[in-house]
Protein backbone atom coordinates (compact mmCIF):
# COMPACT_ATOMS: atom_id res chain seq x y z
CA UNK A 1 0.00 0.00 0.00
CA UNK A 2 2.87 2.32 0.65
CA UNK A 3 4.70 1.42 -2.57
CA UNK A 4 1.52 2.66 -4.07
CA UNK A 5 1.17 5.49 -2.50
CA UNK A 6 4.86 6.65 -3.22
CA UNK A 7 4.28 5.50 -6.62
CA UNK A 8 2.96 8.96 -7.90
CA UNK A 9 5.01 11.21 -5.37
CA UNK A 10 8.14 11.44 -6.70
CA UNK A 11 8.76 11.79 -10.20
CA UNK A 12 12.66 10.86 -9.93
CA UNK A 13 11.56 7.30 -8.61
CA UNK A 14 9.59 6.55 -11.57
CA UNK A 15 11.98 7.51 -14.31
CA UNK A 16 15.24 6.04 -12.23
CA UNK A 17 12.86 2.66 -12.39
CA UNK A 18 12.01 3.00 -15.89
CA UNK A 19 15.45 3.54 -17.09
CA UNK A 20 16.33 0.27 -14.97
CA UNK A 21 13.41 -1.72 -16.39
CA UNK A 22 14.27 -0.31 -20.25
CA UNK A 23 18.10 -1.46 -19.35
CA UNK A 24 17.29 -4.86 -17.91
CA UNK A 25 15.77 -7.55 -18.90
CA UNK A 26 12.17 -8.26 -17.55
CA UNK A 27 13.54 -11.51 -16.50
CA UNK A 28 15.72 -10.29 -13.76
CA UNK A 29 12.89 -8.61 -12.16
CA UNK A 30 11.23 -11.68 -11.83
CA UNK A 31 14.41 -13.66 -10.84
CA UNK A 32 14.80 -10.72 -7.91
CA UNK A 33 11.37 -11.24 -6.47
CA UNK A 34 12.00 -15.17 -6.52
CA UNK A 35 15.27 -15.08 -4.67
CA UNK A 36 13.72 -12.27 -2.64
CA UNK A 37 11.32 -14.61 -0.77
CA UNK A 38 13.40 -18.32 -1.40
CA UNK A 39 15.73 -15.91 0.38
CA UNK A 40 13.69 -15.24 3.09
CA UNK A 41 11.62 -18.66 3.46
CA UNK A 42 15.19 -20.39 3.51
CA UNK A 43 16.56 -18.46 6.40
CA UNK A 44 13.25 -18.67 8.21
CA UNK A 45 13.51 -22.45 7.70
CA UNK A 46 17.23 -23.49 7.86
CA UNK A 47 17.47 -21.03 11.05
CA UNK A 48 17.07 -24.27 13.16
CA UNK A 49 20.12 -25.22 12.09
CA UNK A 50 22.66 -24.21 14.57
CA UNK A 51 25.61 -23.25 12.60
CA UNK A 52 23.19 -21.20 10.14
CA UNK A 53 21.16 -19.91 12.76
CA UNK A 54 23.44 -16.59 13.35
CA UNK A 55 22.74 -15.55 9.58
CA UNK A 56 18.77 -15.89 10.31
CA UNK A 57 18.37 -12.28 10.70
CA UNK A 58 20.11 -10.92 8.12
CA UNK A 59 18.68 -13.39 6.05
CA UNK A 60 15.30 -12.83 6.46
CA UNK A 61 16.09 -9.09 6.06
CA UNK A 62 17.56 -9.21 2.82
CA UNK A 63 15.24 -11.54 1.46
CA UNK A 64 12.38 -9.54 2.80
CA UNK A 65 14.23 -6.11 1.10
CA UNK A 66 14.73 -8.65 -2.30
CA UNK A 67 10.84 -9.17 -2.15
CA UNK A 68 9.96 -5.50 -1.71
CA UNK A 69 12.08 -4.77 -4.51
CA UNK A 70 11.10 -7.35 -6.30
CA UNK A 71 7.11 -6.86 -5.72
CA UNK A 72 7.73 -2.95 -6.18
CA UNK A 73 9.86 -3.37 -9.90
CA UNK A 74 6.38 -6.25 -10.94
CA UNK A 75 4.74 -3.05 -10.63
CA UNK A 76 6.74 -0.94 -12.79
CA UNK A 77 6.92 -3.92 -15.38
CA UNK A 78 3.27 -4.47 -15.68
CA UNK A 79 2.60 -0.78 -15.93
CA UNK A 80 5.13 -0.35 -18.76
CA UNK A 81 3.98 -3.14 -20.48
CA UNK A 82 0.24 -1.80 -20.48
CA UNK A 83 1.30 1.86 -21.45
CA UNK A 84 3.81 0.31 -24.27
CA UNK A 85 0.19 -1.91 -25.63
CA UNK A 86 -1.97 1.66 -25.62
CA UNK A 87 1.09 2.94 -27.44
CA UNK A 88 1.02 0.68 -29.56
CA UNK A 89 -2.73 1.49 -29.91
CA UNK A 90 -2.16 4.61 -30.27
CA UNK A 91 0.02 4.39 -33.01
CA UNK A 92 -2.19 1.98 -34.89
CA UNK A 93 -5.06 4.79 -34.43
CA UNK A 94 -2.65 7.15 -35.13
CA UNK A 95 -1.72 5.39 -38.69
CA UNK A 96 -5.38 5.07 -39.57
CA UNK A 97 -6.18 8.84 -39.20
CA UNK A 98 -3.38 9.98 -41.19
CA UNK A 99 -4.50 7.54 -44.08
CA UNK A 100 -8.15 8.65 -43.87
CA UNK A 101 -6.83 12.10 -43.48
CA UNK A 102 -4.68 12.03 -46.53
CA UNK A 103 -7.71 10.20 -48.45
CA UNK A 104 -9.78 13.58 -47.20
CA UNK A 105 -7.01 15.75 -48.08
CA UNK A 106 -7.01 14.41 -51.90
CA UNK A 107 -11.37 14.76 -52.02
CA UNK A 108 -10.65 18.15 -50.78
CA UNK A 109 -7.88 18.78 -53.41
CA UNK A 110 -10.06 17.46 -56.38
CA UNK A 111 -13.27 19.65 -55.20
CA UNK A 112 -10.84 22.82 -54.91
CA UNK A 113 -9.82 22.17 -58.30
CA UNK A 114 -13.13 22.18 -59.44
CA UNK A 115 -13.97 24.79 -57.95
CA UNK A 116 -11.38 26.51 -59.16
CA UNK A 117 -11.79 26.18 -62.57
CA UNK A 118 -15.75 26.55 -62.55
CA UNK A 119 -14.52 29.91 -60.96
CA UNK A 120 -12.34 30.70 -63.98
CA UNK A 121 -14.85 29.97 -66.48
CA UNK A 122 -17.44 31.76 -65.28
CA UNK A 123 -14.98 34.83 -64.68
CA UNK A 124 -14.09 34.42 -69.01
CA UNK A 125 -17.61 34.48 -70.03
CA UNK A 126 -18.50 37.34 -67.87
CA UNK A 127 -14.82 38.75 -69.64
CA UNK A 128 -16.14 37.80 -73.26
CA UNK A 129 -19.41 39.37 -72.59
CA UNK A 130 -18.48 42.36 -71.50
CA UNK A 131 -15.57 42.83 -74.19
CA UNK A 132 -18.04 41.92 -77.14
CA UNK A 133 -21.38 43.28 -76.12
CA UNK A 134 -19.99 46.10 -73.75
CA UNK A 135 -17.70 47.74 -76.69
CA UNK A 136 -20.85 48.58 -78.55
CA UNK A 137 -22.09 51.07 -75.80
CA UNK A 138 -18.33 52.37 -75.28
CA UNK A 139 -18.17 55.02 -78.32
CA UNK A 140 -21.76 56.64 -76.66
CA UNK A 141 -20.12 56.98 -73.41
CA UNK A 142 -23.53 55.68 -72.09
CA UNK A 143 -23.34 52.26 -69.79
CA UNK A 144 -26.85 50.63 -70.05
CA UNK A 145 -28.11 48.06 -66.78
CA UNK A 146 -26.93 45.55 -69.18
CA UNK A 147 -23.59 45.66 -68.58
CA UNK A 148 -23.65 47.04 -64.99
CA UNK A 149 -25.63 44.32 -64.31
CA UNK A 150 -22.54 41.86 -66.06
CA UNK A 151 -20.22 43.79 -64.12
CA UNK A 152 -22.25 43.10 -60.85
CA UNK A 153 -22.66 39.45 -61.79
CA UNK A 154 -18.62 39.20 -62.13
CA UNK A 155 -18.20 40.10 -58.85
CA UNK A 156 -20.62 37.82 -57.25
CA UNK A 157 -19.94 34.83 -60.07
CA UNK A 158 -23.19 34.72 -61.11
CA UNK A 159 -23.53 34.15 -64.45
CA UNK A 160 -26.89 34.66 -66.27
CA UNK A 161 -27.34 33.91 -70.18
CA UNK A 162 -26.98 37.41 -72.17
CA UNK A 163 -30.02 38.98 -73.45
CA UNK A 164 -30.81 38.84 -77.53
CA UNK A 165 -29.79 42.27 -78.85
CA UNK A 166 -33.23 42.50 -79.60
CA UNK A 167 -34.44 42.66 -75.78
CA UNK A 168 -31.29 44.58 -74.61
CA UNK A 169 -32.20 48.33 -73.92
CA UNK A 170 -30.38 50.38 -75.82
CA UNK A 171 -29.94 53.84 -75.40
CA UNK A 172 -30.72 55.76 -79.05
CA UNK A 173 -27.74 56.61 -81.26
CA UNK A 174 -26.92 60.11 -82.30
CA UNK A 175 -25.19 60.20 -85.47
CA UNK A 176 -21.75 62.64 -85.00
Amino acid sequence: MILLLTWNLDPSINNIMFWILNFFPSLLVHLVLIAGILLFLASSFLGMIPFVKQYRLPGQILGFILAVIGVFYEGGLSYKESMDKEVAELRVKLAKAETESAEKNTQIQALLDKDTTVIREKGQTIIRYLQTDGRRYDSQCVIPQDIVNAHNQAATLNVTPAKPDSEMALPPRTSP
